[in-house]
């Protein structure tokens, strides 16, 4: 058998060593990927919000579209059935016979509902032609408010609340329907 030299050094680590090595990388990775995986949920989270907020402009856009087209059913008629003026509602009903008369149309319906369903949290766009159709969902609420102002200034607050996955988005506009100040639709959206 064959004695080892002690007067050459040793090749290799020891376990020793690579134990702690192990355990220092170890320690070093968990910080690493706690930094990592905040960020990663900030960014969903961020993602999410900018989500919710796009689907919400987005029907609020479309309604303001519709509001546009609005008109009285008959001469000295309100071109919005509901809410009155002054009141608010989760139901807004908007009049436009200019609809039957529209080339480019695809629905030709001459009301417009948009009512809000509790029960399955959302936002429904209703016509005699299409029927109920779904804007927007995970809404929380939706309100319509008309304005008691004189002719020349009245105008509708509508407003949407959504959540979904903990975040959430209010979003709020004014429209003020033709023959108010300039004649023309405009909205104000906060």
């Amino acid at each position: 058998m064959r004695l080892l030299n002690r007067s050459r050094p040793a090749k290799g680590y020891t376990l020793v060593e690579l134990v702690v090595t192990m355990a220092i990388l170890g320690f070093i990775g968990l910080g690493v990927s706690g930094y990592f995986s905040n960020a990663l949920g900030l960014y969903l989270s961020a993602a999410l919000e900018n989500n919710i907020s796009e689907e919400t402009g987005a029907a609020l856009e479309r309604i303001s579209r519709e509001l546009q087209s609005a008109a009285p059913q008959a001469p000295g008629g309100e071109a919005v059935s509901s809410p009155a003026r002054g009141a608010s509602s989760s139901t807004l009903t908007i009049n436009r016979p200019s609809a039957m008369d529209c080339v480019a149309c695809v629905d030709k319906s001459a009301v417009v509902t948009f009512n809000l369903n509790q029960a399955y949290r959302a936002l429904y766009r209703t016509t005699a032609q299409s029927g109920p159709v779904v804007l927007t969902d995970n809404v929380t609420s939706f309100s319509v408010t008309a304005s008691d102002d004189s002719p020349e200034l009245r105008h509708f607050t509508i407003s949407i609340t959504r959540e979904k996955n903990g975040a959430q988005a209010v979003m709020e506009t004014s429209v003020f329907p033709p023959g108010t100040r300039d004649l023309n639709w405009r909205e104000v959206i906060r």
